[in-house]
């Protein structure tokens, strides 16, 4: 047997979505037509996809494509969906399917204190895109949950194809909520996934991963009621020391108008015993200083008479001087008046000119009394 030939016109080709590779296997819808002159028959292809892949496939391949190269897959961000700080809850998910009511029936067992809101919309057909885009845009709108859980229970491949859609993608990458993606088996795995912050592997493990179970809650608020009763009861002591501490350095006022009362009362007596023992003992103290000083005048005196003695001795006249004014005086004996003239000016000249004529010769000292005798 004779092998086909194969053609695929520029226009034809433009509509395959992937560029063929040797070796590949695929399934082609052409056209048969037959050369006569050769007697050979040639296919004219007009649509071609891999073997094995229908459409669908093919799409989720080329939306998982565009998501990636086109970075709309963000990074798992699985604090931003911390079980303790989480106090509603959104569903989206059709009201019919059972994959709701495992999620009610998970959150009412282990948290029934959650409160749980439920957007409904289609998981499947062609109008489930548009509806669950719809519902993700009036949860972020509204903004009355903590996080978001996109649920559905399993299926085919095509039963997951709206979750594979490329808007409804974008749209989830560029939602504030926290979102949880729940969709289908453990072995399934959609586009919402990958934008998803945290992809459970059903929608009973969403579930979980939102929730906490109610021994593990009583657990922790147990464990945290002991640490801060260890933590009052450590600063209870703190206190009770400080307070102990402030007592000892802080005196009663009580206390403290006692001692005052007692140091009056021991001043008051020395206060009268003072005039009793004080004024004998400073009598004694000015007898001794009157005693002494006494003596010190005394001696004070005694030593003044001395000096002036000798003061005395060093300037009084020779024996010739004296002899002169008594021969002078002798001479002005006969007239009244003369010797109480002689006697002035004798003084005057003896209190003058007493240390002079003291050291002059007996002669001259004569004649100024004769002189004077004369007058």
């Amino acid at each position: 047997m004779r092998p086909c030939a194969a053609v695929m016109f520029r226009m034809s080709a433009q509509r395959v979505g992937f560029v063929p590779r040797e070796g590949d296997r695929v399934e082609v819808v052409a056209r048969v037509t037959l050369y006569e002159a050769r007697g050979d028959f040639q296919l004219g292809v007009e649509r071609m996809q891999l073997a094995g892949a229908g459409d669908v496939w093919q799409r989720f391949r080329a939306a998982e494509g565009a998501a990636g190269g086109r970075r709309v897959v963000r990074p798992r961000a699985q604090s931003s969906c911390c079980r303790p700080y989480i106090h509603t809850v959104g569903v989206i998910s059709s009201l019919k399917a059972a994959a709701l009511q495992d999620v009610l029936t998970t959150l009412r067992r282990r948290a029934p204190q959650l409160r749980v809101i439920i957007y409904p919309a289609s998981v499947q057909g062609q109008q489930a895109p548009a509806e669950l885009l719809a519902a993700v845009e009036a949860a972020e709108a509204r903004l009355e949950c903590d996080v978001l859980l996109l649920v559905r229970g399993g299926g085919s491949f095509e039963d997951l194809d709206a979750f594979n859609d490329e808007t409804l993608a974008r749209r989830l990458a560029r939602c504030t909520l926290p979102v949880v993606s729940g969709v289908g088996h453990e072995s399934d795995f959609t586009i919402c996934d990958f934008v998803a912050d945290v992809r459970a592997p059903t929608p009973t493990a969403a579930a979980e991963l939102v929730s906490t179970d109610r021994r593990e809650s009583l657990q922790r608020l147990r464990h945290q009621r002991a640490r801060l009763q260890q933590a009052m009861q450590r600063q209870l002591e703190r206190l009770e020391q400080r307070l102990d501490m402030a007592e000892r350095l802080l005196r009663s006022p009580t206390r403290q108008l006692q001692a005052h009362g007692q140091r009056l009362e021991q001043l008051a007596e020395r206060l009268q015993r003072w005039p009793l023992q004080e004024l004998p003992r400073q009598e004694m103290r000015v007898e001794r200083l009157a005693e002494r000083l006494q003596r010190a005048m005394t001696s004070r005196l005694v030593e003044s008479q001395g000096r002036w003695q000798r003061a005395a001795d060093t300037l009084r006249p020779p024996s010739t001087a004296r002899g002169g004014v008594s021969s002078g005086a002798g001479r002005a004996a006969p007239g009244a008046c003369r010797p109480r003239l002689l006697a002035t000016r004798c003084r005057s000249a003896g209190d003058g000119r007493e240390q002079s004529g003291a050291h002059q010769p007996a002669g001259r000292a004569g004649t100024g009394l004769r002189a004077g005798a004369r007058c």
